[in-house]
């Protein structure tokens, strides 16, 4: 028997409203099991609002479980709620340019075209009393910030911050590449759980998730060794800018 199966007074499972025959959120696909173990509950009569139930399959989830996404609809008119009342938590998010990935050409065109368009006072050469060159200097200097700002937004790809790992390589960018198009290829063949192509998709699949354990776990012995050494110097003020660089986490989301 399954949670869904037990009659709540208050709760309404949202599975038999959306659920299928073949749909499931744990699956070992060495083992070849599968089941379905994750549900959602919401208050009874709210079930009508109910507008997307579904099983999030993606190609880089490592995990044997997967994640499940519930969406509710809700008129504010009818309802009675006051959608201007409701406010979101504020989360700052970081990213970080690829420049590794930029259309360098682009960026050289974009900034030079863009630095052209800043008018030089004259009057920022001044060396008499009464000129206010310091503001003059500032404006400057973030005009021309502006302008290489503007450039790079419009030929660097961005990145959350927490995506980036300090271990990560060109050898495990070219095994995800391989990892999303047999995923993709799998996909478009009905998800088989067996054959030539679901077979080539775990192969690559675990490969990919091998490497980046590898990867990671040369990444972390290369740098205890680096820090260790900084400690038996007594270097502490290098210890901590190392380990910073290497494990420190940018708050945010």
């Amino acid at each position: 028997m399954s949670l869904c199966d037990i009659n709540l007074n208050y709760l309404t499972c949202c599975d038999r409203f959306f659920g299928g025959n073949d749909i499931f959120t744990y699956s070992h696909e060495t083992l070849g099991h599968k089941s379905w173990i994750d549900h959602f509950f919401v208050t009874r009569g709210l079930e009508k609002y109910l507008s997307l139930f579904d099983v999030i399959d993606v190609c880089d989830n490592f995990s044997d479980h997967l994640p499940i996404i519930c969406s509710l609809s809700f008129d504010c008119n009818v309802t009675g709620c006051d959608c201007d009342s409701i406010k979101l938590p504020a989360y700052s998010v970081h990213y970080t340019d690829r420049w590794n990935k930029a259309d360098i050409m682009l960026y050289y065109h974009l900034s030079g075209c863009y630095l052209q368009q800043i008018t030089i006072l004259k009057d920022i050469l001044c060396h008499e009393n009464n000129c206010n060159t310091k503001e003059m200097t500032d404006n400057y200097y973030e005009a021309i910030v502006h302008a290489l700002k503007k450039a790079s937004s419009e030929s660097v790809p961005k990145i959350k911050h927490s995506v980036l790992k300090s271990y990560w390589n060109e050898e495990l960018d070219d095994l995800k590449q391989q990892s999303i198009d047999w995923h993709k290829l799998w996909a478009e063949c009905g998800k088989p759980r067996c054959g030539v192509v679901n077979n080539i998709r775990l192969r690559i699949k675990y490969k990919y998730k091998h490497a980046i354990h590898a990867a990671a776990s040369n990444f972390e012995q290369q740098h205890a060794d680096e820090l260790l050494q900084f400690w038996l110097d007594k270097k502490p003020s290098d210890f901590w800018k190392c380990w910073n660089s290497k494990y420190k986490k940018t708050n945010g989301c």
